[in-house]
């Protein structure tokens, strides 16, 4: 277990000893700006705005930097397909070739912002500053144009596509999409829409909300966090639901 903390670099958990260590002692990472994690293959990828991609095969001892073949330098997210490690970036969709050490652009050109990526079977989904698009096997179209999505999930058959300012669903793998904003903030954009216990949650910039299917509405779910907490991140750990966020202005 890791996270990234600006300014500070990473730190991993030793639960040995049941407390945080800096795995990131090399001031070229914490300059750099590190935000994407994962853990791939035994080793950790660190993602950043400014430097790329570094990894580290023991633990966050020892780093390298692997950004060779990369059109861009800033890192939006990691995710593994297939075990395939992706990476978005301010430049497109790209594939780790790991005897290589070098990334290949999958998808994209040099303005696409890849700001999300959501995997249904064996399809890729891309959120991007120029639209949703999806890939199989290689072939990519676009399902989602005129809009700008910083984000995009899987939900059982669902995918759910959060533009800057509506959250969007499809149910026909993106043939048509519609507006699910009801019951959150008008104009306010949702960070992120996740599955625990069978009930579909979003992060919104006032806390949790959690979606009815009755009402085919969203109602508030954030009893006990603080007022006005934007909810960036969301995560699923053992039937335990864990967020981070920022206390919101707005």
């Amino acid at each position: 277990m890791a996270v990234a903390v600006k300014n500070h670099g990473i730190y991993r958990y030793n639960f040995a000893t049941q407390g945080w260590v800096n795995a990131t002692k090399d001031g070229q990472i914490v300059r750099a700006n590190p935000a994407a994690l994962i853990f791939f293959n035994k080793g950790i990828f660190v993602g950043t705005q400014f430097a790329g991609v570094f990894y580290s095969p023991d633990n966050g001892v020892h780093w390298r930097n692997v950004s060779k073949g990369l059109g861009n330098l800033t890192i939006r997210r990691f995710v593994e397909v297939a075990g395939k490690l992706y990476t978005g970036t301010n430049a497109g969709l790209y594939s780790y070739r790991e005897q290589e050490e070098k990334w290949v652009l999958e998808y994209g050109n040099d303005h696409m912002q890849v700001n999300g990526i959501a995997v249904k079977k064996d399809q890729i989904s891309i959120a991007t500053n120029q639209g949703v698009f999806m890939g199989v096997g290689g072939k990519w179209r676009a399902v989602m144009k005129g809009h700008s999505v910083h984000n995009i999930s899987v939900v059982g058959d669902l995918i759910y596509a959060m533009t800057y300012n509506e959250l969007f669903s499809s149910a026909d793998n993106g043939m048509s999409w519609q507006s699910i904003q009801k019951g959150m903030p008008d104009n306010f954009y949702t960070f992120n829409v996740m599955e625990s216990g069978g009930q579909v949650l979003a992060g919104q910039w006032d806390g949790i909300y959690r979606w009815d299917g009755i009402r085919q509405e969203w109602g508030a779910f954030g009893k006990g966090l603080p007022s006005k907490l934007a909810v960036t991140n969301m995560k699923v750990s053992h039937e335990m639901i864990v967020v981070s966020g920022s206390a919101a202005v707005y």
